[in-house]
């Protein structure tokens, strides 16, 4: 038998901008998604994000207080949500004795992304760093396999995560002319995943539904 399995994605992006003085700038995006795709029924999704700046250096230029090596500085932050369409697989590991397969046909409903930013660059900028600390909120779904002593169950699992992290990147100008330029580029960052729930809706199986207690076990 052939087994065909076909999909379509449409989507609408728009944005705004508005900066005022050179010195704070508002910006928003939308976009909407329409995917198809066969054996399911066709799913939308709507995504946003607002962000919000400061460009401290064009503030301490009009006050006559910028000092001649720093270039910029800004300051900015920005929230948005967005919302999955379709489904994926991936694998997820157990600390406990629980042995737990793949998550299966995951799909992401809902996403709430947080971040701070401090943007700074020196010396004609020759020397630039960037500093970002992101929070992230995550619902989805899927179906799970759990081998237990009782036997293996499969699960439908509702799924809430929260990721947290910061992100520092640097860059030096070492040559530049206009024929050649190099640079050193260093990145360190710092993310922290957690699985804050795990829970199989109530009665889906008879005295097998679980959810995670607060040291993350079944």
């Amino acid at each position: 038998a052939e087994h065909i399995n076909d999909h379509k994605l449409t989507g609408f992006f728009g944005n705004i901008f508005y900066e005022f003085d050179r010195r704070y700038w508002l910006a928003m995006a939308f976009r909407h998604d329409d995917l198809s795709y066969t054996g399911s029924d066709d799913e939308t999704a709507n995504h946003w994000s607002v962000e919000a700046g400061w460009n401290i250096r064009h503030e301490l230029r009009r006050a006559g207080r910028a000092a001649a090596w720093l270039s910029d500085l800004k300051l900015w932050a920005d929230i948005g949500e967005m919302r999955g369409v379709g489904r994926r697989v991936f694998s997820m590991e157990q600390s406990d004795e629980t042995v737990i397969s793949p998550l299966h046909s995951y799909k992401l409903k809902r996403c709430l992304k947080l971040n701070l930013g401090l943007d700074l660059c020196m010396f004609n900028n020759r020397l630039n760093f960037s500093l970002a600390h992101f929070e992230e909120y995550a619902e989805g779904d899927g179906v799970l396999t759990v081998s237990l002593p009782g036997g293996t169950y499969g699960f439908y699992v509702l799924l809430e995560t929260e990721n947290k992290g910061i992100d520092i990147d640097g860059k030096a100008v070492l040559v530049r002319n206009k024929d050649f330029k190099c640079d050193l580029i260093a990145k360190a960052l710092h993310h922290k995943s957690k699985l804050k729930k795990m829970k199989a809706p109530p009665g889906q199986f008879s005295g097998v539904d679980f959810e995670l207690d607060k040291g993350g076990n079944i």
